[in-house]
């Protein structure tokens, strides 16, 4: 114990010793440094989520030009049917699939033109049957391809006429068969429905949560890796290869997107606590210590960074005037 009690006052002098040794963190902080740095370049696609919905348009139905018995069926429901498919005998003429953005209103000879000539042009090409070169014009090369395809339907060799009652149109792409309309024996009435086809979607609406404005400028709605071209003045997009690609997408009638820039800005970024706003309400950054206050425009940003007119980018400036500066005011 006398051991102990004569051990503590040296135990103390050394602790005082130490103490005065080591100095405090707060006392060792040096003052801080001026910390100037450049205005980066970031892009921005400035992103809007949206709720997106697909509408469909009713099924689609192949109907035939003209009126007669059905003697044959030459498709089931399941089948997916494409251009110059046979689909349908009525007193024993095959009818066979038109693909194309709109059906044949004619029948098509030489001399004929039109966009509905270029329709057939474009029919016998997928054929891989003669279509001729110019365009809208039904020339020698094309009535050829049309006799050749009247001769394969078992319409005699010198037949140089597409007749409108030889086709079923189903629309601008191959058509998966949903059902069947007519059975063998049945008699049909021109105008008449034979088959079914799917519904299609024809248009996909998008709803911001919040009503927004959108500042002039071309805009993409983008659902994982689709992105196709969209107008937020109407909300909607129904190009028909953009509605079925974003709701292929989505992979069902609703679901999230994202609405922004087809061409990212550029803009300039800096931290946040370079940015000064003094009493008076002016918002100002300096370029150094002694310099004085330059008016700034904020843009845009976040918590720790803020965004700037793009041609800021590279000019230098003062990261921390709150820690080196005593005057901050923008004036």
């Amino acid at each position: 114990m006398v051991a102990v009690g004569a051990l503590a006052p040296a135990v103390v002098g050394l602790a005082w010793v130490v103490s005065q040794s080591v100095a405090s963190p707060l006392r060792a902080d040096a003052p801080p440094e001026p910390l100037v740095v450049p205005v980066a370049t970031v892009a921005r696609d400035q992103p809007v989520s949206v709720l997106l919905t697909v509408e469909h348009s009713a099924p689609f139905q192949a109907v035939v030009a003209g009126a007669g018995v059905v003697t044959d069926l030459h498709v089931g429901a399941g089948d997916e049917v494409g251009p110059g498919d046979k689909l349908v005998s009525i007193d024993d003429q095959v009818r066979i699939a038109f693909a194309a953005p709109a059906p044949l209103w004619r029948d098509i000879g030489l001399g004929a033109e039109g966009e509905d000539v270029e329709r057939v042009r474009d029919f016998l090409a997928a054929l891989d049957l003669p279509a001729g070169t110019v365009p809208g014009r039904a020339t020698a090369a094309t009535v050829e391809g049309i006799r050749q395809l009247n001769q394969s339907l078992g319409r005699g060799s010198g037949d140089r006429v597409l007749r409108r009652e030889t086709l079923l149109w189903i629309g601008p792409e191959p058509m998966p068969v949903s059902r069947l309309l007519v059975e063998i024996g049945e008699v049909l009435a021109a105008g008449q429905a034979v088959m079914e086809g799917p519904s299609r979607p024809v248009t996909v609406t998008a709803e911001t949560p919040q009503p927004r404005s959108w500042p002039e400028a071309e805009y993409v709605l983008a659902v994982g890796d689709v992105e196709v071209p969209y107008d937020p003045r109407t909300g909607r997009v129904h190009d028909p290869e953009s509605t079925a690609a974003i709701a292929e997408a989505l992979g069902g009638d609703e679901g999230g997107g994202t609405v922004k820039l087809a061409a990212p800005e550029e803009v300039g970024t800096l931290r946040a606590s370079a940015v000064v706003t003094d009493p008076a309400g002016r918002t100002c950054v300096f370029e150094s210590v002694s310099a004085p206050p330059t008016p700034i425009e904020v843009t845009g940003g976040s918590l720790s960074t803020v965004e700037v007119p793009a041609d800021w980018a590279g000019r230098p400036v003062l990261a921390n005037p709150r820690e080196v500066r005593e005057d901050l005011s923008c004036g």
